[in-house]
């Protein structure tokens, strides 16, 4: 377990005469990177017959800057990789004796900008590990944010009776992708232009692509908590940071989500000799001019919402802080019920008046309008084709005469 810290000691020199202090907001480019500090943050002066244990001795390994290289942590949001760490250990009291220190230090002062509480819980008996990471903000008027994110992952795929097929079974994926690749080079060296003018080509070229990435993704994710896993063995005391490994993970899932979104749409247009998938194509083909006229109104009317509700729920809500998390949290309001009850707790004047008026314009108004473009389209498709030609009909026709 380990906590990291974030600080940005930069005083705004056009303020220094008006105010004794004056702390800038956090920017990666004014982050604090002094190699050490004395504790409570007092200038450090190094001379050349110190030894590497005399330093130790006076500037604590909290109060050293940690390098990405050290720290083994990739970028959590607006924050660069590195920063002061300190670490808490594995038992409780070490923990708490830790965190005295820290705070009799004042290792957490007005400069601070962010601290990230980071640890790993383990079950070896299901093989799961937790990482858990709790993000606290300060921003430089005194206000605090804080929020949680938990992220659970395999170490290993393999076992549970099944290793032999899930080995088999990626085995086969290997040399799928290989002869897939052998067949599409082979029809792009025949004729390039004629390749790249049909749209089954090119879903089969980005199906070919994304698989690929997965692969390489997977290898590397397996390969980072294989390397975690065999270090923890060695000394279960020391700290690793498992933040590679999940965003791996989460890499490995979008892809995933992609694989699945081109194999229908593949199957789709595969298909679409039938009736009904052959109506869904001519229906959005009719309608995608007007859907992008009404996602443009759409969007300059979620824009102003937004604002409005960063604006008022903004000091009070983390759920506003900034207006991407008021985007998200907009589109999470008509799908999570705790949302809007949280939400009037908070703030009981104003909040039913703006859920009201963004649920009306948005279930009574948009949604029914793309609804209405769609079959008002339906419609007109429907009618005209009904004199085709369909295969289906010509079939049955056949066999009726055989």
């Amino acid at each position: 377990m380990a906590i990291l810290i974030e600080d940005c000691c930069h005083v705004v020199d056009e303020l220094q005469g008006l105010f004794n202090s004056c702390v800038a907001s956090y920017t990666y480019s004014n982050e604090d990177k002094t190699t050490f500090y004395l504790p409570k943050w007092r200038p450090f002066y190094s001379t050349e017959n110190m030894s590497i244990n005399m330093l130790g001795q006076i500037c604590p390994s909290a109060w050293r800057y940690s390098s990405p290289t050290q720290t083994l942590c990739l970028p959590f949001r607006i924050y660069g990789p590195g920063g002061y760490l300190a670490e808490l250990g594995y038992q409780k009291n070490t923990a708490l004796k830790v965190i005295s220190e820290l705070s009799l230090f004042k290792w957490i002062d007005k400069f601070t900008s962010a601290v990230l509480v980071e640890f790993t819980v383990f079950n070896p008996h299901v093989g799961l590990f937790s990482v858990i990471w709790i993000p606290i903000e300060f921003s430089p008027s005194g206000y605090v944010a804080s929020n949680h994110v938990i992220r659970t992952l395999h170490v290993y795929d393999l076992g549970g009776g099944y290793s032999a097929v899930t080995i088999l079974c990626q085995v086969l994926l290997v040399f799928f992708i290989m002869y897939f690749i052998f067949v599409q080079t082979k029809k792009m060296i025949q004729n390039i232009r004629l390749y790249l003018s049909q749209l089954i080509n090119w879903l089969d070229l980005a199906q070919t692509v994304t698989v690929i990435v997965f692969v390489v993704t997977h290898i590397l994710k397996e390969t980072e908590l294989f390397a975690n896993t065999e270090k923890l063995s060695n000394n279960i005391f020391q700290f690793l940071s498992f933040e590679r490994s999940v965003f791996l993970d989460d890499m490995e899932s979008l892809l995933l989500s992609l694989l699945m979104f081109l194999n229908t749409f593949k199957l789709l247009y595969l298909l679409k000799f039938n009736a009904r998938v052959q109506h869904l194509f001519h229906v959005m083909k009719r309608s995608a001019l007007e859907l992008i006229h009404c996602s443009l109104g759409f969007a300059m009317f979620i824009i102003p919402c937004v604002h409005v509700g960063y604006l008022l729920f903004g000091t009070e809500l983390y759920e506003f802080s900034s207006p991407f998390k008021a985007l998200q949290s907009l589109f999470l309001v008509g799908v999570e019920e705790g949302k809007v009850d949280h939400f009037r707790d908070s703030c009981t004047a104003t909040v039913p008046v703006f859920l009201l008026a963004f649920n009306l314009a948005v279930d009574a108004i948009c949604i029914n309008l793309f609804i209405a473009v769609l079959l008002r389209n339906y419609g007109i498709v429907k009618g005209l084709s009904k004199g085709r030609f369909r295969l289906g009909n010509f079939m049955i026709l056949k066999m009726k005469e055989l």
